[in-house]
């Protein structure tokens, strides 16, 4: 029998009783990763089908976006919190450094220089619910996905307890044909450049530095050697 879930806070009340506080999440520049820890294999074995569920089928109701994402209070206030959050750091000297040095190493239309969460003026004007799901869409998919489990347990009752979500997943006929992602080339970078960000602060004495160079692709096997210089 298929079981779907469509109230708000089933998971997190099936983690609750699963021992467990709570779930957690956060997202890097090539991936999101999502956390839960729980007391002994029993809880974690029940909770995992409703975790993947939740990741792959959720809701994206109008409603939970307008609370977790953006809108604007009788107040004329920008809420949401997803905005909140990159209100909070969006303007710091850490993260606008960051940000001008990402876009200044990654020319084009390359992944690695994004704001992964969001830029309060998009968030403000062009972020939309329906964006988000067609993002869900064409991102959130089995192809994707990597379950790690960590502690004891018995990995036939791991495959038992992910029949479910993998029934469902073969029922899923609105899949479009998988793209591997992060496949194009990266441009070269082809010369030195020191940029100066300003940003507000408490103190004008207060800076940042910050020295950022190309690594080696990941499939290159040789192995680098720098020579320390002393700095005087």
């Amino acid at each position: 029998m298929d079981v779907f879930f469509f109230s708000k806070g089933v998971l997190d009340l099936a983690a609750s009783r699963c021992l467990a506080q709570g779930t957690n999440a956060w997202t890097d520049t090539d991936h999101t990763c999502y956390t839960v820890s729980t007391d002994g294999d029993e809880g974690f074995l029940k909770l995992l089908p409703i975790y993947i569920d939740h990741l792959l089928y959720p809701t994206l109701t109008d409603s939970a976006f307008t609370t977790e994402v953006h809108s604007i209070n009788g107040d004329g206030e920008d809420t949401g919190i997803v905005y909140c959050e990159m209100q909070t750091r969006e303007n710091s000297g850490e993260n606008l450094c960051n940000l001008t040095m990402l876009r200044s190493m990654y020319h084009g239309h390359c992944g690695y220089k994004s704001e992964t969460g969001g830029l309060l003026k998009n968030l403000r004007e062009s972020t939309t619910n329906e964006k988000v799901k067609a993002y869900h869409k064409e991102f959130y998919r089995p192809e994707k996905l990597c379950v790690i489990f960590v502690g004891q347990v018995n990995a036939e009752k791991v495959f038992e307890a992910l029949q479910p979500v993998e029934e469902r997943i073969s029922k899923d006929s609105e899949r479009t044909p998988f793209v591997r992602p992060w496949q194009s080339p990266v441009p070269p970078l082809v010369e030195f450049t020191t940029l100066e960000v300003n940003y507000p602060s408490d103190e004008d004495e207060h800076g940042l530095v910050i020295a950022a160079w190309r690594g080696p692709l990941a499939n290159v096997s040789k192995v680098f050697f720098v020579k320390k210089k002393e700095w005087r």
